[in-house]
């Protein structure tokens, strides 16, 4: 139902991990209107997905963590978003990122692509080109 609000056309979700599932599918074009949708009405995700590290204390029920962002863009691309990073047996490597420059904001998605980083540079250069 909430996809299906959302606009999504082309996604089934079967479970809350992501992992792959025979009923679980999603497209790159339902991908990216999640990532949109989701950045543009969540404030909240803005600053989870756009932060590289981060520090939870310890306490006397779990020790202390210090996650580290796996979306290499955020280090080496201005302005990066880090929506996604993944890896499955069946979808292979994915990405779903994006970054904000001037008045333009722009989600990609790639999937199944060994180079994620090295293509997402090229993929948000070439659409903020674009965007003038």
């Amino acid at each position: 139902a909430r996809a299906s609000a959302m606009g999504l056309t082309d996604t089934r979700f079967a479970n809350p991990s992501g992992l792959d599932d025979p009923g679980q599918y999603s497209s790159p074009h339902d991908l990216a209107l999640m990532a949109a949708y989701l950045y543009r009405h969540y404030p909240l995700l803005e600053q989870l997905v756009t932060t590289r590290n981060g520090s939870i204390q310890g306490s006397p029920d779990h020790k202390a963590f210090a996650p580290t962002n796996l979306n290499r863009l955020l280090w080496t691309y201005p302005g990066a978003i880090g929506f996604k990073t993944g890896l499955t047996d069946d979808a292979g490597t994915c990405l779903v990122a994006g970054a904000h420059r001037g008045t333009h904001t722009i989600v990609l998605v790639e999937m199944n692509d060994p180079l994620i980083f090295t293509d997402a540079t090229a993929l948000m250069d070439f659409g903020f080109r674009r965007a003038g």
